[in-house]
């Protein structure tokens, strides 16, 4: 219940602009809490969810899955800290403790995530920590309520992204 919340509340932030206003203040929880509980009713032995929790309040979460792809290996599927706390290491925290679990698990050495082309903030985040965008899907509807363009961002190698996360 506390990662569907948290990844709701960050979306309703993030991406204003990518789905409905009406979707995000009155259908994101909803549908956010059945993702995870769908997650967390499956046996899925490819799947790393860390969290970060200081003083026993979750700030923030990284969701993956090791060697999703044959082409672009392990996926991030999900990172998210909460709005008010971005901007403050969180996610390259929770990047380099990825890395370190997908070192221990992956077999394939690229890692991707997708990121909505208008999800400013993000890119911006992905471009300094050294993703590539390798790949662009116009009109991708599969979540939310309106067509969306996505990129592919990869880097290619775990060691890679664990040193653009690297203060």
């Amino acid at each position: 219940a506390q990662l569907a919340a948290l990844h709701a509340a960050s979306w309703a932030v993030a991406y204003r602009g990518v789905f409905s206003d009406h979707f995000l203040d009155h259908g994101v929880g909803a549908d956010r809490a059945e993702v995870w509980r769908q997650r967390f009713a499956s046996d899925e032995p490819r799947r790393i969810v860390l969290v970060l929790d200081q003083a026993g309040a979750l700030d923030g979460f990284v969701c993956a899955y090791a060697d999703h792809d044959e082409e672009h290996g392990s996926l991030i599927d999900n990172l998210h800290v909460r709005p008010e706390l971005k901007r403050g290491g969180h996610g390259r925290r929770l990047l380099r403790a990825l890395a370190d679990a997908l070192d221990a698990r992956a077999s394939h050495p690229a890692v991707h995530l997708w990121c909505y082309q208008r999800n400013s903030i993000g890119r911006a985040f992905y471009d300094r920590i050294g993703g590539r965008v390798v790949e662009t899907v116009e009109n991708d509807v599969t979540i939310g309520d309106l067509p969306a363009t996505s990129l592919r961002y990869r880097w290619d190698t775990i060691d890679a992204l664990r040193r653009s996360c690297t203060p």
